[in-house]
């Protein structure tokens, strides 16, 4: 029963928490859009790691989420 409260008061607090959370973030960072990004040319370092990417096969392996978090111990 003290679990069930304990777990009903946390769950309230998170959707709580939420609430407040997407307010301010609703009312302190105005909303972008893809049209919002200014569109540069790529410099010799962007275009560097392109070509590298293009020419190591690694850079087109990937691994599922629960792989990367073991990886990374979380």
């Amino acid at each position: 029963m003290l679990r069930n409260i304990c777990t009903n008061a946390a769950t309230r607090m998170r959707k709580c928490l939420f609430r407040i959370m997407h307010k301010l973030n609703i009312n302190n960072f105005p909303k972008k859009t893809w049209k919002d990004i200014e569109t540069v040319a790529p410099d010799e370092w962007d275009l560097k790691m392109l070509s590298d990417i293009k020419k190591d096969p690694d850079c087109k392996a990937f691994i599922s989420s629960e792989d990367a978090m073991k990886e990374l111990e979380l």
